[in-house]
């Protein structure tokens, strides 16, 4: 896990068993939910298709986070390098 916290416990309930991408996928959408203080389990459904590039797969989890994170109202993700827009 994160900062040497456990990896959360992921099963695949339905779908490819055996995507090793999909399951990190979950995985780290599960650990930026339960980052934001979330305590509860998490369920996480990924419909996407097979093969489908790492950095495109890194994409999908980035706005599923944030997209999580502000359904549940919590503080988004600060990701380094990340410009701050400003209004003048």
């Amino acid at each position: 896990g994160l900062l040497g916290e456990p990896a959360p416990e992921l099963r695949t309930l339905v779908g490819r068993h055996d995507d090793e991408m999909l399951i990190a996928a979950a995985r780290r959408l599960v650990q930026i939910v339960q980052g934001r203080g979330v305590s509860k389990p998490v369920l996480v459904s990924l419909g996407l298709e097979p093969k489908l590039a790492v950095g495109t797969l890194r994409g999908v989890v980035r706005v599923a986070g944030d997209f999580c994170c502000e359904a549940l109202g919590l503080a988004l993700p600060v990701r380094p390098g990340a410009e701050l827009a400003m209004d003048d």
